[in-house]
């Protein structure tokens, strides 16, 4: 009787700090993620500010004809988006939880598709 009785208690021990590490281990897991969505989401937030403050200066100058100063625009703008896709591959070889980006990516993506695909058919 006595062994059973304190095996019970062991074992109920045991969850509860089990409970407890798994806890911790989800909180900081959680926090680290939005860390990392931060840091993605600031290598967008760069391309968005550099597109925006090209066509502000064009503007403000009044340069925005669409002869030379587009194909110019055209070219720097496809540099830019190349180094942010160089930014993007490096980030998700770097920061092991960029693995649950593109799984947070994924899912809304397909439930975007089955979104759209279900309002087609009404």
């Amino acid at each position: 009787m006595y062994p059973r009785l304190w095996l019970s208690v062991v074992d109920q021990q045991a969850d509860a700090v089990a409970e407890r590490h798994a806890n911790e281990f989800k909180d900081e897991l959680e926090s680290e993620f939005q860390k990392a969505k931060g840091e993605w989401s600031e290598i967008d937030r760069s391309l968005v500010k550099w597109g925006s403050a090209s066509v502000a200066a064009a503007f403000a100058t009044g340069h925005l004809r669409m002869e030379l100063p587009a194909l110019g625009f055209c070219i720097a703008g496809v540099g830019q988006l190349i180094s942010t896709r160089m930014k993007r591959r490096k980030f998700m070889q770097t920061v092991p939880l960029s693995v649950f980006l593109d799984l947070e990516r994924r899912h809304l993506a397909a439930r975007q598709a089955r979104y759209q695909a279900g309002a087609s058919f009404r």
